[in-house]
């Protein structure tokens, strides 16, 4: 099962505690068509194929105002959402973690890259790191670039990015 499948590649990451399943969904279509529409189906059971077919037909109505029932519904994908607490830290977050926090504190403590961007139309050199490489209590001044899977923050120049004993980024400005 597919979910299964997530929570594993989680805890084989190095995630402790439990992963919980917040969301997972079917995409169907009828065969022939190229656009599908997301069913979804609770993350404690099994995809039931008939179930989620009457549930597509009764999506499909509620969107297009008809349904064919007699017609046949394909799979088109499988979207399932995993959560894994923050205070819960991946090995990897762990051992980024391991600086002191006096270390924690200087902007050059985090393995960074650098690019340049444009603030008010000048073109600025800024470091680049991981979220991930962060480590509690670390203060990361501006400019800088904040980059992970699901988003990027930017800290403009004058604002320092600093995270929390959860793991939580919050931007201050510089005083």
């Amino acid at each position: 099962m597919p979910v299964d499948q997530a929570s594993d590649e989680l805890r084989d990451a190095g995630a402790d505690g439990r992963v919980e399943v917040i969301r997972q969904a079917v995409a169907l279509r009828y065969q022939g068509q190229s656009s599908s529409l997301e069913v979804e189906w609770p993350s404690d059971s099994e995809a039931d194929p008939e179930k989620l077919r009457v549930q597509f037909h009764s999506a499909h109505h509620m969107r297009y105002g008809f349904e064919r029932t007699q017609h046949p519904v394909e799979l088109v994908g499988v979207a399932i959402s995993v959560e894994l607490p923050l205070n819960q830290r991946t090995a990897a977050d762990r051992k980024a973690a391991a600086t002191t926090d006096a270390d924690a504190k200087k902007r050059d403590d985090v393995s960074a890259d650098s690019r340049l961007i444009s603030f008010a139309e000048q073109p600025v050199e800024v470091i680049v790191v991981q979220r991930a490489e962060l480590p509690p209590h670390h203060r990361l001044p501006g400019p800088a670039v904040i980059e992970q899977a699901d988003t990027t923050t930017l800290v403009p120049p004058d604002w320092i990015a600093c995270t929390g004993d959860a793991g939580e980024l919050t931007l201050e400005r510089a005083t």
